[in-house]
């Protein structure tokens, strides 16, 4: 019985150390845990610039080329102030993705949000799932290009 555990615990060492020792080298790619750390300070300046209802700072993370429309994001969120306050926003990152030139970056994601309608006053909690899609630009810095899926920003 010990010399089954020893091989065991043999087995499962090497399989954590020989893809480590055979790890392909270094590319210079922007590393997981780098690319995870910029999604979410993305992440965090836009919802802050949303939770604080100012749009300019908001639309200032997002690309003129949006995949939809830039001019009508904006305004489905002037929309959206116009009928809500008190924005609380919660995302979680699930997993990030780049495309074969670095040059995209996809967030898929869940998050809540709680908001106020102006209209009765009472609190709206919404959930749901957003890939965010984010072009790389020459600095480095991340804007928003599109959102696919539940619309967490400038929702009805």
């Amino acid at each position: 019985m010990k010399k089954a555990i020893r091989i065991l615990t043999l087995v499962r060492f090497a399989l954590v150390l020989v893809p480590l020792a055979c790890a392909a080298p270094d590319t210079g790619r922007v590393a997981d845990t780098d690319r995870f750390g910029r999604v979410n300070t993305s992440l965090d300046r836009l919802t802050d610039s949303y939770e604080e209802g100012n749009i300019d700072s908001f639309m200032g993370g997002v690309g003129t080329d949006y995949d939809l429309d830039h001019s009508a994001l904006e305004q489905a969120i002037r929309d959206e102030f116009d009928r809500y306050s008190a924005f609380d926003v919660s995302i979680f990152v699930d997993r990030v993705l780049t495309d074969s030139s670095g040059s995209i970056i996809f967030a898929d994601t869940h998050w809540t949000k709680r908001r106020v309608s102006l209209r009765t006053g009472k609190e709206r909690k919404e959930s749901g799932r957003t890939t965010f899609v984010f072009r790389v630009t020459p600095d480095g810095d991340l804007v928003l290009k599109g959102m696919k899926g539940d619309r967490l920003y400038g929702a009805p």
